[in-house]
């Protein structure tokens, strides 16, 4: 599978126009397919092992083991992803919000 890897600053630059071409959302990752931008990773996991089923990133379609990866995919995008979101960027407001929630429950042990 051809590809090009650019690395870029874990922030980049608000101003930066190449990359708010790509990614005006600014997030990461993001994967051009047909030079059009994709971001999510969950969604690029599934779109890479559809295009490259010789991979064999992701259970043969139509499988109940495919039927399962797609949901572990799924439940570990939404639930964790936002939590590590918090860890990575504490100084984030939603982050911010999410700790002193944290730190003020009363039934936190």
């Amino acid at each position: 599978m051809p590809h090009e890897i650019l690395e870029m600053h874990p922030r980049p630059q608000d101003d930066d126009p190449v990359y708010l071409k790509l990614n005006p959302q600014r997030v990461v990752p993001t994967l051009l397919i047909g030079g059009e931008p994709f971001v999510e990773s969950a969604a690029l996991l599934m779109m890479l092992a559809e295009r490259h089923p010789e991979a064999g990133l992701a259970p043969e379609a139509g499988t109940e083991e495919r039927n399962r990866w797609l949901q572990w995919i799924i439940y570990l995008s939404v639930n964790l992803g936002a939590t590590y979101r918090n860890w990575f960027y504490p100084s984030e407001p939603a982050a911010e919000r999410s700790n002193r929630h944290c730190l003020d429950d009363e039934s936190a042990p």
